[in-house]
């Protein structure tokens, strides 16, 4: 796989997404939103609760955007194999010194009721840029050679069918047969900005 191919297949997703090659826009999505209900109890617990914060919790992340998700650069490696049968090299390298810096932008809600301390009622647009990114993973996984001739096409796409594929390591806690021998995550010129 080359990242010339891999780049424009992602500026062919991400301006069918958003309109704009590279860019990934999640503007109307809740990311994640948690809401803590106050304790309803007379517990202790909820005595010592209630000195800290006595109302409930919200936090919520929307409007995420990514941007430059199109400068994929060399070297990349997708379960690219090595010398050990039962190990797969991946690596993906993003931006570089000439390139535009990839960013992710995202909306963040806090909500602490009660009049403690603690109370709060903010919104921050955080940003986060970076020069260039490296992820490395070397994935171990000792799969079943009978089971994977035997693998249905039509289940190519199914994250469980291939988990499925593993075999389970019985007694021998020495054994794994899935896990990961290498990760490495590593950025240059990394920039946070937050900003209500």
């Amino acid at each position: 796989l080359r990242p010339v191919k891999l780049n424009e297949f992602i500026e062919t997703f991400t301006t069918n997404q958003s309109g704009v090659a590279g860019k990934l826009e999640f503007v109307d999505t809740d990311l994640l939103t948690f809401s803590n209900p106050a304790f309803e109890d007379e517990s202790f617990s909820k005595k010592l609760w209630d000195n800290i914060v006595s109302g409930k919790i919200e936090l919520e992340v929307t409007g995420v955007v990514l941007d430059k998700l199109n400068t994929i650069v060399d070297p990349l490696k997708i379960f690219s194999p090595t010398i050990d049968p039962n190990l797969l090299e991946n690596e993906v390298n993003i931006g570089d010194s000439v390139l535009p810096n990839l960013t992710a932008s995202a909306r963040l809600k806090i909500v602490v009721e009660g009049q403690s301390a603690l109370a709060l009622d903010d919104e921050l647009e955080l940003t986060l840029s970076v020069d260039t990114l490296q992820l490395l993973v070397d994935l171990m996984a000792r799969i079943s050679s009978s089971s994977l001739v035997s693998f249905p096409v039509r289940h190519i796409l199914d994250l469980d069918c291939w988990l499925s594929l593993v075999p389970v390591a019985m007694n021998d806690t020495t054994l794994h047969n899935l896990g990961l021998e290498n990760f490495i995550f590593s950025t240059q010129d990394l920039i946070v900005g937050a900003q209500q």
